[in-house]
């Protein structure tokens, strides 16, 4: 027999063994999904970087003290929120009062400092010592958006109301006619009486 029929009829029993075990070749199976690539180690696709958080801006910082019964300085002018540093220099307690504006440091003890923040809205904040006389020590402080430019119209200001005149009043003149009660041009009606005088007397 030669090779090719044997080999024939090898392929022929295998086929027969096969079908005979129930085993069954089906083309129909699918197959399986090709994964998707992994990516690099250390990257992350598809994600946004998020930006960091801007740093806080700190705020500005001013020092007022209490001397002598008055508030040095007398007129403060600071940024919308400044932090002020209070100082009593005196030996009784005292303090920033501001009823109209509810702006208060606090009671603040001989030697001691407090801190107080600024309004955050512009404009001019008059204040004073509760435990002195009203009016008696007093300051105010000037929340603007540019301290140094307010500062420098402010003294520029006051130095040109320094620089005017102040007006003067001028004395009005008196008549050499009028001095000592005395008048050279008498009424008409005080000449005629004094003629009608003289004349009863002659009779």
């Amino acid at each position: 027999m030669s090779r090719s029929v044997r080999g024939i009829a090898a392929a022929t029993a295998l086929v027969a063994l096969l079908a005979g075990c129930g085993v069954t070749h089906n083309t129909n199976v699918a197959l399986p999904p090709a994964s998707s690539p992994t990516p690099a180690l250390g990257v992350i696709p598809s994600v946004t970087p998020i930006p960091l958080d801007t740093p806080a801006v700190a705020p500005d910082t001013a020092d007022l003290e209490m001397v002598d019964e008055s508030f040095r300085p007398s007129t403060l002018y600071v940024t919308p929120g400044t932090v002020i540093t209070l100082t009593n220099k005196m030996d009784f307690i005292c303090g920033v009062t501001d009823e109209a504006s509810g702006l208060r440091s606090g009671d603040v003890g001989p030697g001691a400092s407090v801190h107080f923040t600024a309004p955050d809205t512009p404009g001019t904040y008059k204040y004073e010592c509760i435990y002195l006389d009203p009016g008696q020590m007093k300051g105010k402080i000037i929340v603007t958006q540019d301290p140094e430019a307010a500062r420098t119209k402010a003294a520029e200001d006051e130095a040109a109301r320094s620089a005017s005149p102040t007006p003067t009043s001028t004395p009005t003149a008196t008549s050499d006619a009028s001095y000592n009660g005395f008048n050279s041009n008498p009424s008409p009606s005080a000449s005629a009486s004094h003629t009608h005088d003289s004349i009863v007397r002659a009779q």
